[in-house]
């Protein structure tokens, strides 16, 4: 389908076109704080994900300029629309108007998730070549990639947290981790920060670790014993976690049978494995965390049973359960997922009715 994007949409946005006018743009508000995109480009350099994102993309126009063969027409198609699908953007009003709030052209898109593919199909393929200027095409590879969105809703929880920790009493900025940072983002111009200039980068920086400070010193205050002992007794079994050794066959019926080998002639799942040509590999699922009919298939099975088959990730999956066992907040992972989960509780109320977000993402 071929969808034009309004002429006052693009020309309304053309003066915000390139990425270094978009930068001082604000992202998000609460209370009396704003954070604008360098802010989020910064958060990004501090978590890492900014210099993923900018890698991506700098790889896929360098593998666009050496006159590979293009991407056919028909596979960027369907990327465009599992895009839609992934943003629920099913009626074409809907992507027209998604596409125009981001101030993004229908080729420009095409074009992006054409370097995706190619990426993705050339991804063994190493390259020698000068980094290219990526600037031209960072919007649209962000709003491709949903980098920014993410970021935008890390900065909010870091805010949100600011608002119940007193920022005051943490402790001050580690001047060496600060440096570095403020070094990184004059070093890399393609992030289109240095025109700043050092000072500002430098209060930046220093405002966005004591963000993060607030986020850790919350965190902390939240997953005390007994709030994560309450938060497991709500989550006994789809926190439940089952270990055993797994096979994966690439059909059904010889996923049934590597099963009948295993439960009726009491074969091990060593030899259904090497029957089947496939590898057995030690896993370990928290109930709830696996699709809804690999749960169905190990809700019920006991150690020393086999589970299965269910489909998941392309395969035909069997299971020789091992062990099941309850959760603990002595157990790293559950004591993790438990603490995200009452964070994310703590964060959600106070985020609500408070934070503005500024522009789509």
């Amino acid at each position: 389908m071929s969808i034009a994007v309004g002429d006052g949409a693009i020309s309304s946005a053309r003066e915000h076109r390139g990425w270094a006018g978009r930068l001082t743009a604000p992202a998000v508000t609460f209370g009396e704080i704003t954070l604008d995109l360098a802010d989020l480009v910064l958060l990004g350099l501090q978590l890492g994900s900014w210099a993923r994102f900018e890698a991506e993309a700098q790889r896929g126009l360098a593998l666009e300029a050496l006159g590979l063969p293009e991407v056919p027409k028909d596979e960027v198609r369907a990327g465009a629309t599992r895009f839609r699908r992934r943003h629920q953007l099913l009626a074409a009003a809907e992507f027209r108007a998604w596409l125009a709030a981001r101030s993004v052209t229908v080729p420009e898109l095409g074009s992006a998730i054409a370097r995706e593919l190619l990426r993705e199909r050339e991804k063994a393929r190493s390259l020698d070549e000068p980094v290219p200027d990526v600037s031209g095409v960072l919007w649209v590879e962000a709003v491709l990639d949903g980098v920014l969105r993410e970021l935008a809703r890390e900065a909010g929880d870091r805010l949100a947290a600011a608002f119940r920790i007193d920022t005051e009493a943490l402790p001050p900025a580690d001047p060496d981790v600060i440096g570095t940072l403020v070094d990184r983002a004059l070093r890399l111009p393609l992030r289109g920060v240095t025109g700043l200039g050092e000072s500002e980068l430098r209060g930046r920086v220093i405002r966005l670790d004591r963000l993060t400070g607030a986020l850790n010193e919350l965190r902390e205050q939240v997953a005390d014993e007994r709030r994560l002992e309450r938060c497991l007794a709500s989550h006994k079994l789809d926190w439940l976690q089952i270990e055993g050794e797994e096979l994966a066959l690439a059909t059904e019926g010889a996923a049934l049978e590597a099963r009948m080998l295993m439960v009726e002639d009491g074969l091990a799942p060593a030899g259904a494995a090497e029957l089947a040509h496939t590898e057995i590999n030690h896993r370990r699922v928290i109930l709830g965390a696996v699709p809804a009919e690999a749960n169905m298939a190990l809700v019920g099975t006991s150690a020393g049973e086999v589970a299965g088959p269910w489909y998941e990730s392309g395969h035909w999956r069997l299971m020789l359960v091992h062990s099941k066992s309850q959760p603990s907040v002595e157990d790293p992972a559950i004591r993790e997922r438990a603490t995200r989960e009452l964070m994310r509780e703590v964060l959600d109320r106070t985020l609500a009715g408070r934070i503005t977000w500024r522009q789509p993402l």
